[in-house]
């Protein structure tokens, strides 16, 4: 059965500062080609924009609806300047203006979703595991590596660190009727690999419009640990969501 789908796509290389990347244009138009949607890249993705035409896109779907956002860029991690962290850090993405769009403000817009429709969010970025919900931290020792070219970490005092002027929504369970998809663990960095960041490249390998996108994820989890990259892909859904077929 055909899938109506409604998607957007974020993909950011031209970070100012000595922090570009290479790869996160790539994966935004190549995610594109898969669910169809919008390209937002580059200096068009800014934090403002990301938040905004990303709750455009997911308040529009109706019941029986389908959301996809993806996103590849920058992750980074801030101190939490609301209490609503047990670790004290909050996890963000990082918009082409330096701004930052943290874990709770994503929780926010997942939020939005209407409860009969389904949604997708693939995050390509470090830290990425936790970015809807508040989880242990990520505490990097070696921020020369974490910054050298190849992995998506840019160091927090490179990025603007507005006040958040938003409710505190504390740590927050998986949303019933979203499938989260995040290229590493909460403690660990993404990398980029030779033509797509590493998860995006291997989801592309892995998919399939005839497959649930759980076992999309499991193939491409396992084509990450089968080229030894340093980087653990997670999925955050609901039993009955393993079954959910995401296709254009």
């Amino acid at each position: 059965m055909e899938v109506s789908v409604r998607a957007i796509h974020f993909g950011l290389n031209k970070y100012p500062a000595g922090n570009a990347l290479s790869k996160c244009v790539a994966d935004a138009r190549d995610m594109a080609k898969l669910f169809g949607g919008k390209l937002i890249l580059d200096g068009d993705a800014t934090a403002a924009a990301i938040v905004d035409l990303g709750t455009k896109c997911i308040e529009g779907a109706g019941p029986g609806e389908t959301v996809v956002v993806t996103y590849s860029g920058h992750g980074t991690q801030l101190d939490d300047n609301d209490g609503d962290e047990p670790d004290q850090v909050d996890e963000a993405i990082v918009g082409i203006d330096l701004e930052c769009v943290r874990d709770d403000i994503v929780a926010i817009m997942l939020a939005k979703l209407h409860s009969q429709a389904r949604g997708l969010l693939i995050a390509d970025s470090c830290f990425s595991g936790t970015i809807q919900r508040a989880m242990p931290s990520f505490h990097p020792s070696h921020t020369d590596q974490l910054r050298r070219r190849g992995v998506r970490y840019i160091a927090p005092e490179f990025v603007h660190q507005p006040r958040r002027k938003v409710a505190n929504v504390g740590p927050q369970a998986g949303l019933a009727n979203w499938v989260i998809i995040s290229g590493c663990a909460d403690f660990e960095v993404s990398y980029e690999g030779r033509r797509n960041g590493v998860l995006s490249g291997a989801f592309k390998a892995a998919y399939s419009r005839t497959q649930s996108i759980y076992s999309i994820f499991t193939r491409a989890a396992k084509l990450v640990s089968g080229e030894s990259w340093p980087q653990h892909p997670q999925i955050t859904c609901s039993a009955a969501a393993r079954k959910w077929v995401f296709a254009k």
